[in-house]
C-alpha cells in the first residue's frame, strides 16, 4: 500500500486550487485570485471560494485536472457544499475520479428539495463501472481528474455553484482499514481452510461410510431436496433467500461427505442463477440487503471452499464470482458509513460474512485484503462491543440470528489468521446465558425482548402466536454452543447443556440449515436423544447475576423441568460496556431497535408453564407490554417506537438504569431495581425502586417506592398467557394449565383492572395499525400521588392447590407475612426495626418450626430469633437434624463472615465460609 504523502502533494495540488501560476485545466477556468491552497495539513485540497457555473445542459460540470496524480486512499473523504439555480429539479450531484488510464469511479448524493446539498463522500463510496464488471480505484491507484456536477433528467438552464469543496484524510476512517489480515503460511493456496482441512473432509466421508446414520440428521431434508433455487437478486422474501443461501453450503458439504451425485446436482442448479446475479446497493442499513448479503456471502464462501478443486472451472468461477461482486458492493456499502452500529446484527451479518468471503479468496483476488483488513478492525470493536457478561441485549431470538455470524467468523479467523476468541467475550459466558435463557422445559426460553415471528410486509397476521401462544418453541442453534465448546475450552456444563437441547429427528436441523451444515463439516453427532442435564455442577449455580446487562436469572435447579425458574431485569438497554464502547469509539452509531423498554420487569416460569411472561415481537415497544411500572399511563423512553425507543436521552443517563442489593443462595433471590432513569425526564420521577424477593420458590414479594415532585397516578402490569380472575376484594390468581399465581396486593392499590393485552405488530407504516392480542393483564392503579408505594404479595403453587390456603399480611414495617398449606414465611423488603439492611425472611415448617433464615444486611432482630452479622453480609441458614444451624455467605462477603444466631436465649456463633458468587 503505497503511503500518503501530505506535503508534496499539497505543494503539486490541483492547479484550480493552487494560489500561483501553476496551469489550471478547468473548463470554464474560475480566476486565480479567488483560489487559495488550503492550509491544514489533513486537508489536502481545498476551494475557498465559491465557483459559479452557468450552463445549458443535462450535466452541468466542473472538470478538475490535477497536474500531479492524487494517491488513492481509504481514509480519503469528499466533502462540500452545492446549489443549483434552475426551473427544474437536480436529480442528484455526481463526482467522477477518472485515473492516468481512464478508469473511472463514480459517487452521487441527493440535493434536498430546496436545490442544495452538503456531501461527505468517502473513497471508499466511489463505485466502478458496474456495467463492464470494473472494480473501483484501488488503493495506490491515483485520481488525475475530478468531474463534479449537477445531473437533470434533460437540458436545461442551470447555474451551479460549488460554495466549498474539499479532500481530506480522516484518521477515524485511517484506523479503519488497517487491521491485521494476513493468511497464515500453511493456509496459502489451499482449500478447503476455513473450517476444516481437506484430511478432516476425508476422515468425515470414511466415518459417514462407516456410519451413515451418525450424520444422517444434518444431510439436506427431503424438502430441502426438492425446494427450487431462489434467486439471489430476485423480489421475494429476504428469509428465502437467506435460508438458500445458507443450503447451498450445506449441499456442497453433503456432496464432498458422501459423494453423493444428487447434492452436487443441486448445487448446478443455482450456477445460472448465480451468473446472473447483481448484488443490490444498501440504501440503508435497516433494510433486508445488508442481511441477505451477508448470508449470500458466508454461504458462498464455505460452499467455494469445500468445492474448490472437485468441481468443474465453472462452478468455481461462478461461486467466485458471486463472492467478488457481493464483496465488492458490501464492502463499498458498508465502509462507506460514517458512522457504524457495532452492535446491530444488520450491520454485524454483513462484516461476518465478508470477512469470511475474504478468508476464503483473499490469496486470489487482491482486493479480498482490503476487505478482511477492514472487517478485522471492525469486528474487534464488535467484539467489545455485545454480550460482554454473555446476555445479549435483543434476547434469544436475536442471539441466535446474530451470534452464528461473529461465531463463524472467528470460528475461521482463528484457522485461517490466528487468534484465540471464544474463550474472550461475546463468547466467554455462552454457558451461563443459554442455560438460564432456557427454561426447565426444552426448546423454551424466557421471551426478552423481540422474541418470536415477526409480522412481516405485505402480510395481515404475524403466525406462531396462536393460542395459547407460549406453546410456541424457541431453538438454539446448536453448533454455536458447540464451536464455542470445541474451541473455548470443552466445558463440562456447555457439553451437558449442548446435549439436553438436542432432537433425534429432523426437527432440529431441518429448522435450521446452519445447524446440519457445521454438523456435517465438524462431525457433530446432533442427532442422538437428548439427555438431561444433572441438578448440580461445581461453578454454575442454578442462579447467576449477569452484571453488565444488570439481569438476575434463578431457578430451583438444573435438571427439574417443573422447576420454578424466575429473571428480573433492570439495566440500561445495551449494558453499561456499552456506554464505555461509545466513549471511546467516535465512530459509534448506536441501534438497539430490537431492545426493549423493560427495566424492572420479572418473567416467572413454574410447573411447565409461563405464569409472568413477555409479549413477544411487537412493532411498537412499549413497557406497557412488560411486568414493569407505567406514569399516568406511559412507560419507560416517551412510550413506544418501532426501532427508536433509546433515543430521547444521551447513552448515558440510561446507564444509570440498574440493580443493587443482590442477593442469590438456593433458598432465595433478591434484587433492587434502580430504574428512574429510564422515564421521562418530564415526568419529574427522582426516584423508583423495585424491591423483589422470592424464597422457597414459593413467596414472592414486589415493593414499588416512587417519589416524583408532581403528582401521577402510578401503575404496575403483570401479564399472562390466560384470563386473571378477581376471587375477592383485592385478591386475583392467575392459572396456567398445571401452575397458578395468586396475587395479594397489601398496599398502594386504588383499582386494578384486567382485560387482553393488545399490541402494535405494525412495523413498516408509520401510519397504520395492526393490533393483535397477546394474552392478558392485570393492571393496579395508585391514586394520584406524588408519592406511592405498592406491596403486593405473590404464591406460586400448583392448580390442584387450594388457592384460598395462601394469605398475606403486614404485620409491621417492610415485614410482609405469607402463609400456606406447607407453612408460613416471613419476608423483608427494606429496612426496619426489626431488619438492619434490604432483604431478610424466615422460613417455617407446618408445625412452625423454623427450618431456614436469611440476611442481606446486619441484623434481624426478632422476639423469638436473632441474626447478627457484624461486618454485614449476605447469609443463609439451614436448621440440621441436630438442631443446630449451617449456611454460607456470599463471595461479595469478603470470602467468610462472622454470624452470631441466638434462638430462645441460645446463642450459636459461626464462622461462614463464601458459597456462590453473587456478583
Amino acid at each position: 500500500m503505497r503511503s500518503m504523502k501530505f506535503l508534496p502533494i499539497l505543494s503539486l495540488a490541483l492547479s484550480l486550487f493552487a494560489p500561483s501560476a501553476m496551469a489550471a485545466s478547468v473548463e470554464n477556468t474560475v480566476p486565480l485570485k479567488d483560489l487559495d491552497l488550503a492550509s491544514n495539513s489533513g486537508t489536502l485540497l481545498s476551494l475557498n471560494k465559491p465557483f459559479t457555473l452557468t450552463l445549458k445542459s443535462k450535466w452541468t460540470t466542473v472538470k478538475i485536472k490535477l497536474k500531479e496524480p492524487l494517491p488513492c486512499e481509504e481514509s480519503l473523504v469528499l466533502r462540500g457544499t452545492a446549489k443549483v439555480d434552475s426551473a427544474a429539479t437536480p436529480k442528484h450531484l455526481g463526482i467522477i475520479l477518472t485515473n492516468g488510464n481512464g478508469q473511472k469511479a463514480f459517487a452521487k448524493a441527493a440535493f434536498r428539495p430546496d436545490k442544495t446539498i452538503s456531501f461527505d463522500l468517502p473513497l471508499t463510496q466511489f463505485k466502478g463501472d458496474a456495467k463492464a464488471d470494473k472494480p473501483p480505484l484501488a488503493v495506490g491507484e491515483t485520481i488525475a481528474v475530478l468531474d463534479i456536477f449537477a445531473s437533470f433528467d434533460q437540458e436545461v438552464d442551470a447555474t451551479f455553484t460549488l460554495e466549498s469543496f474539499s479532500i481530506v484524510k480522516s484518521e477515524a476512517r485511517h484506523v479503519l482499514f488497517k487491521g491485521d489480515f494476513e493468511i497464515r503460511s500453511e493456509w496459502r493456496g489451499v482449500h478447503p481452510r476455513l473450517y476444516v482441512s481437506a484430511e478432516d473432509l476425508k476422515q468425515a466421508t470414511a466415518n459417514y461410510r462407516a456410519k451413515p446414520d451418525s450424520v444422517a440428521i444434518c444431510l439436506p431434508a427431503r424438502w430441502e431436496m426438492t425446494e427450487e433455487p431462489i434467486p439471489f437478486n430476485q423480489d421475494v422474501n429476504a428469509s428465502s433467500i437467506q435460508r438458500n443461501a445458507i443450503l447451498l453450503a450445506k449441499m456442497a458439504a453433503a456432496y464432498r461427505i458422501t459423494g453423493e451425485q444428487k447434492y452436487l446436482d443441486r448445487v448446478l442448479l443455482w450456477v445460472p442463477m448465480l451468473n446472473g446475479y447483481q448484488p443490490p446497493v444498501m440504501k440503508s442499513i435497516g433494510s433486508g440487503v445488508p442481511l441477505t448479503a451477508g448470508h449470500i456471502l458466508l454461504g458462498c464462501a464455505i460452499a467455494y471452499d469445500v468445492l474448490k478443486g472437485h468441481v468443474d472451472e465453472k462452478v468455481e468461477a461462478s461461486l467466485r464470482d458471486v463472492l467478488i461482486r457481493q464483496g465488492r458492493q458490501t464492502y463499498q456499502d458498508l465502509s462507506s458509513m460514517n458512522g457504524f452500529p457495532y452492535e446491530q446484527n444488520h450491520f454485524i451479518i454483513p462484516i461476518c460474512g465478508l470477512g469470511v468471503a475474504s478468508m476464503a479468496i483473499a490469496d486470489e483476488v487482491p482486493e479480498a485484503k482490503t476487505w478482511g483488513a477492514f472487517t478485522s478492525t471492525i469486528m474487534e470493536r464488535t467484539l467489545d462491543t455485545i454480550s460482554h457478561d454473555g446476555w445479549f441485549f435483543e434476547g434469544h431470538s436475536y442471539w441466535n440470528y446474530t451470534m452464528q455470524f461473529p461465531a463463524t467468523y472467528v470460528a475461521a479467523r482463528s484457522r485461517v489468521l490466528g487468534g484465540d476468541y471464544f474463550a474472550k467475550p461475546p463468547f466467554k459466558d455462552t454457558a451461563r446465558y443459554l442455560a438460564h435463557m432456557t427454561l426447565p422445559v426444552q426448546n423454551m426460553v424466557f421471551d426478552f425482548a423481540d422474541w418470536g415471528p415477526r409480522v412481516e410486509a405485505g402480510t395481515s397476521f404475524q403466525p406462531g402466536y396462536d393460542k395459547p401462544w407460549h406453546t410456541l418453541t424457541s431453538r438454539t442453534k446448536l453448533f454455536i454452543p458447540y464451536l464455542v465448546w470445541r474451541e473455548g475450552g470443552r466445558d463440562p456444563f456447555l457439553h451437558d447443556f449442548i446435549w439436553s437441547s438436542t432432537a433425534p429427528d429432523a426437527k432440529m436441523t431441518g429448522a435450521f440449515a446452519i445447524d446440519g451444515l457445521f454438523g456435517l463439516l465438524l462431525q457433530i453427532p446432533f442427532g442422538q436423544e437428548p439427555k438431561p442435564m444433572k441438578a448440580e455442577y461445581p461453578g454454575y449455580p442454578p442462579y447467576h447475576y449477569f452484571s453488565d446487562m444488570e439481569v438476575v436469572h434463578w431457578r430451583e435447579n438444573w435438571s427439574d423441568r417443573n422447576a420454578t425458574a424466575i429473571a428480573f431485569k433492570s439495566g440500561p438497554p445495551a449494558g453499561h460496556h456499552f456506554a464505555k464502547h461509545l466513549e471511546r469509539t467516535p465512530d459509534a452509531k448506536p441501534s438497539l431497535g430490537h431492545a426493549h423498554p423493560d427495566a424492572g420487569s420479572f418473567l416467572l416460569f413454574s410447573r411447565g408453564v409461563f405464569l409472568t411472561n413477555d409479549t413477544g415481537y411487537t412493532g411498537k415497544k412499549e413497557t406497557a407490554d412488560h411486568n414493569s411500572i407505567l406514569v399516568d399511563g406511559i412507560g419507560q423512553h416517551k412510550g413506544g417506537t418501532a426501532w427508536s425507543t433509546f433515543t430521547d436521552k444521551p447513552y448515558p443517563e440510561y446507564n444509570k438504569i440498574r440493580m443493587e442489593n443482590i442477593w442469590l443462595a438456593s433458598k432465595v433471590v433478591a434484587s433492587t431495581a434502580v430504574l428512574e432513569a429510564a422515564y421521562d425526564d418530564a415526568l419529574q420521577i427522582s426516584s423508583l425502586r423495585r424491591n423483589l424477593i422470592l424464597v422457597d420458590a414459593r413467596f414472592l414479594v414486589v415493593r414499588d417506592s416512587i417519589e416524583s415532585k408532581a403528582e401521577h397516578v402510578y401503575s404496575w402490569r403483570v401479564h399472562t398467557d390466560k384470563p386473571p380472575v378477581a376471587t375477592a376484594t383485592n385478591r386475583y390468581r392467575m392459572d396456567n394449565d398445571s401452575a397458578r399465581l395468586v396475587i395479594v396486593p397489601l398496599a398502594g392499590l386504588q383499582k386494578a383492572e384486567i382485560a387482553p393485552t393488545i399490541v402494535e405488530t405494525e412495523l413498516y407504516n408509520k401510519q397504520g395499525s395492526r393490533p393483535q392480542q397477546r394474552g392478558f393483564h392485570l393492571e393496579a392503579f395508585s391514586a394520584k400521588q406524588a408519592s406511592c408505594e405498592f406491596l403486593t404479595a405473590f404464591h406460586i403453587e400448583a392448580t390442584s392447590d387450594n388457592p384460598d390456603t395462601f394469605t398475606a399480611t403486614r404485620p409491621t414495617g417492610n415485614r410482609v407475612d405469607l402463609k400456606d398449606a406447607a407453612g408460613t414465611c416471613s419476608a423483608w423488603v427494606g429496612a426496619d426495626d426489626q431488619l438492619s439492611g434490604q432483604f431478610a425472611y424466615v422460613l417455617r415448617d407446618g408445625k412452625g418450626a423454623i427450618a431456614s433464615v436469611g440476611l442481606s444486611g446486619k441484623s434481624l432482630k426478632l422476639p423469638e430469633l436473632t441474626v447478627e452479622v457484624p461486618n454485614g453480609g449476605k447469609v443463609t441458614l439451614h436448621r440440621t437434624a441436630s438442631g443446630t444451624w449451617e449456611g454460607i455467605c456470599n463471595e461479595d462477603s469478603a470470602g467468610s463472615c462472622r454470624v452470631t444466631i441466638t434462638e430462645n436465649g441460645k446463642s450459636q456463633n459461626l464462622t461462614l465460609k463464601s458459597g456462590a458468587k453473587a456478583s
